[in-house]
């Protein structure tokens, strides 16, 4: 039982290597929330070394990328964070706002899909040894998946939300409010793939999560 006195951040660092075992998917995200100052060499040697044992511990270690103008939290994100994550996931705003900093020669008007086969490429030449993260891309009435490792099954992922009812502008509708079901049962919505005001995939941390009973193996969560 966590002491009144920790901070829930606290308490994880101290325990998370006795809670986490390969039936987890964790996942990562707020680094939009971090200052400059706050990231110290320090700072990045303990980051590093955490994200290194949960993505061994893990079943799967996924990333919600959301933007920040902060230059040091890019490098976090880029050099410490994706080359440890399973798989990787954002929306065509955010690769716009990173190929942009990534590619010099980038054009808002290059196609989509030509920017997200070179970020993934960028990504995987930054994660060395480790196996490149998959990254699932969500934009309104679009989904799909890269993956060099064989691990997404890709006609599954982009057929998935498809199956689902969605608004006139590509947005899936949640049969509860404020709940994550669909009008497909085993398939479920979290973030701004349900979300037409915020379009901020952090967000997806934050809901509520999938009920007991429907969490299984059949179970989809986009």
């Amino acid at each position: 039982v966590r002491n009144s006195r920790d901070s829930s951040m606290s308490y994880f660092v101290r325990g998370y290597e006795s809670l986490i075992t390969k039936e987890w998917v964790c996942l990562v995200s707020g680094y939009h929330l971090l200052t400059e100052s706050v990231i110290t060499p320090e700072f990045r040697a303990k980051h590093s070394a955490i994200l290194a044992r949960m993505a061994e511990l893990a079943g799967w270690l996924h990333f919600e990328i959301a933007y920040t103008p902060v230059l040091a939290v890019h490098s976090l994100i880029l050099d410490d964070l994706l080359p440890h994550a399973t798989s990787v996931g954002l929306n065509e705003v955010e690769l716009g706002l990173f190929a942009k900093d990534i590619f010099a020669d980038y054009q808002e008007t290059d196609a989509c899909d030509v920017t997200l086969k070179r970020f993934h490429a960028a990504i995987a030449q930054r994660a060395g040894d480790h196996p490149a993260p998959a990254i699932f891309f969500h934009t309104a009435g679009l989904y799909c998946s890269v993956d060099t490792s064989n691990r997404v099954d890709h006609a599954a992922f982009a057929a998935s939300a498809a199956r689902a009812e969605a608004h006139p502008n590509g947005y899936l509708k949640l049969t509860q409010p404020g709940r994550t079901f669909t009008s497909v049962p085993g398939i479920f919505a979290a973030g701004d793939v349900s979300d037409h005001v915020y379009r901020q995939a952090v967000v997806a941390a934050g809901v509520e999560p999938l009920p007991p009973s429907t969490q299984s193996a059949g179970s989809l969560l986009v």
